[in-house]
């Protein structure tokens, strides 16, 4: 006897989807970074954006991760003004793009404008990282239980299964020419940074077709567990004064475009329920795959991971500690 399921509401279904997003993507920021001296901050709401999450240190990376309700048009609506970082290359930034990560900088005086145009669900953590010579997770993305199809720029890829996630590293530099009105001075200083994907897993034949597909890019990294997407690491070089934020987007979405009663994505919940018929899916990008809740079971995208990473760097460079 088949007895009749009592109706479940739009509203009990996104509160489900959204409390196991938040169990998902709950264990961001919380990799083992050896002797990196990162340290764990429980946020407040009257920490000031701009303020360092730890005081008296001078030079390193602080992360912030915020999980943001997947609403049709705000990433846009908060970030669209934005540009893309100064101390990037354009063609990994386009690179970046093109498999479901966008960058952008933001001065830090603004963080708090940006996060108040964000539906953010749960806490917001905040962390201190410091100088990482060796690869450190920065962010635990989806865990993938089985294969999952995902979009590259260069093809159609099955991943997992494994967990995903970014990893950095980040040591100062002399910003390039003498310090002005003091020759004798030591240079001023730069903080270079360095993200990549990578998928944790046990290696098998497939993994032939993703190297193949990616043209030599995934490759074991010293200091990395599992595959590295080394064709897609980002490298960033910041004076300071700014956050880089990292989102996950649809590369066909113009966030510049005239939105309204346009999805924002392929993943908006919402824009897909009101089209008329049905619709072909669409594998996630990388990105989307990463920083979203799409990979979890019954799960349409409600949640997004927004990535903010301040640069701390000194006025001096030194290349001794003093």
């Amino acid at each position: 006897m088949i007895g009749t399921m009592p109706p479940r509401t739009t509203h009990a279904r996104r509160r489900r989807a959204l409390g196991a997003a938040l169990a998902a993507l709950a264990g961001a920021l919380t990799g083992c970074a050896g002797g990196s001296g990162r340290t764990a901050v429980a946020p407040t709401q009257a920490d000031a954006l701009s303020a360092p999450v730890v005081r008296g240190v001078e030079a390193g990376l602080e992360a912030r991760l915020w999980v943001v309700e997947n609403r049709s048009g705000v990433l846009a609506g908060a970030l669209r003004d934005y540009p893309a970082p100064a101390g990037a290359d354009p063609a990994e930034l386009e690179t970046w793009r093109r498999n479901g990560f966008r960058a952008l900088e933001v001065p830090l005086e603004d963080l708090e404008t940006v996060l108040s145009g964000l539906p953010t669900i749960g806490p917001r953590h905040r962390e201190w990282l410091g100088l990482l010579p060796e690869w450190v997770e920065l962010v635990k993305g989806a865990q993938l239980a089985g294969q999952q199809p995902a979009r590259l720029d260069s093809g159609p890829v099955m991943l997992g299964p494994g967990g995903l996630r970014l990893v950095a590293r980040c040591w100062t530099t002399p910003a390039p020419g003498p310090t002005p009105g003091d020759q004798a001075a030591s240079p001023g200083a730069l903080l270079h940074i360095e993200v990549m994907p990578e998928i944790i897993g046990p290696r098998r034949a497939e993994s032939d077709e993703i190297a193949r597909l990616l043209d030599g890019s995934v490759a074991p990294r010293s200091g990395v567990r599992g595959m590295a997407f080394d064709r897609l690491r980002l490298n960033l070089t910041s004076p300071g004064g700014t956050a880089i934020v990292i989102v996950p987007e649809d590369p066909e979405t113009d966030w510049h475009a005239d939105a309204e009663g346009r999805p924002e994505s392929g993943l908006d919940p919402d824009a897909a329920r009101a089209l008329v018929g049905p619709r072909m899916p669409k594998a996630p990008t990388l990105g989307e795959l990463m920083l979203t809740s799409l990979a979890l079971p019954e799960s349409v995208g409600d949640a997004r991971v927004v990535v903010v990473l301040v640069p701390r760097v000194p006025e001096r460079f030194n290349l001794l500690p003093r």
